[in-house]
């Protein structure tokens, strides 16, 4: 593995699209709903999920046969479900969410 050019790659990716991202979603005051039981009236999960679309989709672009579904059933937050094809037998599954937990103090 080339590590330069590795870094030459992830530190401007990191810098120039997943920061500012990342700063935009931290903004969203979108909380779990166990802590916001009216989520959908307030729309932060939805503005997370427009946020997080905006983002992937150029990115996969990059990558032939990659695919992008939310996916909304009643009264469950949506998913956001990304099948990216790769060359091998394996699979590989990352989950994440888009909720959050409340503010902490201290």
């Amino acid at each position: 593995m080339d590590t330069t050019r590795l870094k030459q790659f992830v530190d401007p990716f990191w810098d120039d699209s997943i920061l500012p991202s990342i700063t935009e979603y931290i903004r969203i005051p979108n909380k779990s709903p166990a802590f916001d039981p009216q989520w959908a009236e307030h729309g932060y999960m939805e503005d997370a999920v427009k946020l997080m679309v905006a983002w992937a989709e150029p990115q996969l672009a990059n990558f032939p046969g990659a695919t992008l579904e939310v996916v909304r059933l009643a009264g469950r937050t949506p998913l956001i479900f990304i099948e990216v094809p790769g060359d091998s037998d394996d699979t590989v599954l990352l989950y994440g969410h888009l909720d959050k937990q409340p503010e902490m103090k201290g």
